[in-house]
């Protein structure tokens, strides 16, 4: 499990709204086993400590159930947040190995691949999760290259950002990469996150 950490370098960043201490949202790249990773980004309906306590409970859902098929994750988090005001979910397992790279989304979390071959957008279905019936999430997939750059935001960033720009930046560090992506000065009021994650060559 410590060569699949070590085997990504990763550039998570949840800023919460003005003058509140603790994001909402919440980035994470989970270790599966010798070959794959799971990135996920949770973005939580509404605001305040009702959002921050949903936040927290799909969190613990996800890491309790780490290393179940994306759907199951999916699957978990809308048992635990039955009757809530719901999450956006967004999960990417990368397999490096096998070069594949497998999506699911609800809500509002947005993405994309960006490699030589180009940008490939990852898309979420409409919804919440924890709201309403349980929904299977539609599985994308996509190539996965050496070098390729993961791309995850939630709604309070994706206004404000440029994929175009990253075609020029996919070698700089992910923190400058980040800063570039980011526009945070111009982003909605309201938490925003980035996830960034690339393969060690």
């Amino acid at each position: 499990m410590v060569a699949t950490v070590l085997r990504f370098e990763s550039h998570l960043l949840c800023l919460p709204l003005a003058g509140v201490r603790d994001a909402s949202d919440a980035a994470m790249l989970l270790p599966d086993d010798g070959r794959a990773t799971t990135v996920v980004l949770v973005d939580p309906c509404g605001q305040g400590q009702m959002a921050l306590a949903n936040q927290r409970r799909a969190v613990a859902a996800i890491k309790a159930s780490a290393g179940a098929e994306i759907s199951q994750l999916f699957a978990q988090v809308h048992t635990i947040l039955t009757g809530s005001a719901g999450v956006s979910l967004a999960v990417v397992r990368i397999d490096a190995d096998r070069a594949n790279l497998e999506f699911a989304g609800i809500g509002r979390g947005y993405g994309a691949v960006v490699s030589s071959s180009g940008i490939a957008l990852l898309n979420s279905n409409h919804g919440k999760i924890g709201v309403g019936l349980a929904r299977s999430p539609v599985l994308i997939n996509r190539s996965w290259q050496p070098g390729s750059l993961l791309v995850l935001a939630a709604d309070g960033l994706v206004d404000a950002w440029d994929l175009t720009s990253l075609r020029h930046l996919q070698g700089e560090p992910l923190e400058v990469i980040g800063r570039r992506l980011g526009g945070y000065p111009d982003r909605m009021p309201e938490d925003a996150s980035l996830v960034l994650v690339r393969e060690r060559l």
